[in-house]
Parts: C-alpha cells; structure tokens; sequence
C-alpha cells in the first residue's frame, strides 16, 4: 500500500434507519383499504442515513433524509464523477438544507464535502480524500439493504418509480 492510498479514507459505510421500513410495512398491510389505483410512494419515505467514515459519523447533524431519492442521487452523482473526473457534482439533501458535493482527482480517489446551504453555512468537512471504490462500495450495499428490505416488506412494489430508479442508478455505478 502506498503512502497515498494510506491516507486515502477507506473505512466508509452509509448506514439506513429502520424506521423507513417498518413505516413502509404499516402502509402496506393497510394497503387492501386503498382505491385500486392508489399506490405508496416511496420517495416520501424518510429515516436517518449516517454516514461513517473512519470512525466519524459524518451526517449526525442531518436528522432525517427521504432514503430513495437521497441513494438514488448519491450513485448517480458517483456515475457522473468517474465519467467526468474533474467535474464536481451535488448532492442535496432533500428535507434539510445541507449539500454534499464529490470531486474525482483520478481513478482511485474522490474529495468529498459536506455543508451547510443555510444562513450558518457550516462546513463540516471540505475536500476530505476518500478511496472513490470505498466510497462506491459503500452507496451500493446501501442500496442493496434498501432494495432486500423493499422486497421483504412490500414485495408488491418493487417496481415502483423509486425502485426502478434506484435499481438504474445502481447498475449506472456498476
């Protein structure tokens, strides 16, 4: 291992609730009370997602995220990086004002930042160096746990619009 690839942040995960998911399973069950086309929709489906790199929880600040659009939206913005590795792209938070934003420097490695968009502007980190497949791996399992408890808990909709797209932005990364 080279010095760079040591200071490279390999440690990453990104870390869903289950509140989500046992909101989704209580919506479910009630669903046969529904109109016929009625259906569930997904992207309003919000929970904490921390994102711990090394052994900082880099997303405390954030209480709740919608979970879909948001790991949707980190894959995709990861997709689009490694296409176009100078180019910094944005990921903001749905329900609260925060943005994170990726930067790809070459193949292995991405800065990444996360700040405030409010009046306060806090920064809580800035051209932090992460490992780009470390930080891959990590939005993909996270997509993955999602996609597995959706089946699990409402088979029925997996083929919703949130779905469908997360399951596009995952195999767009992969």
């Amino acid at each position: 291992m080279t010095d760079r690839e040591r200071r490279l942040a390999t440690k990453i995960a990104f870390v869903v609730g289950s509140r989500w998911s046992k909101e989704l399973a209580a919506l479910y069950a009630r669903s046969d009370h529904r109109p016929v086309n009625h259906t569930i929709d997904l992207d309003i489906l919000s929970d904490v997602i921390d994102l711990d790199i090394g052994d900082r929880n880099l997303t405390e600040c954030i209480s709740r995220e919608r979970v879909f659009p948001f790991i949707s939206d980190l894959l995709a913005a990861l997709a689009r990086s490694r296409h176009s590795p100078t180019q910094k792209v944005f990921i903001e938070s749905g329900d609260e004002p925060w943005e994170f934003a990726i930067l790809g420097r070459d193949p292995d490695a991405v800065w990444f930042s996360l700040y405030g968009i409010d009046s306060g502007r806090e920064i809580i980190c800035h051209d932090l160096p992460l490992h780009r497949g470390a930080l891959e791996r990590a939005a993909l399992d996270a997509a993955e746990v999602l996609l597995t408890e959706l089946a699990r808990v409402a088979p029925g909709l997996s083929d919703a619009r949130e779905a469908t797209r997360l399951r596009a932005s995952r195999d767009a990364l992969e």
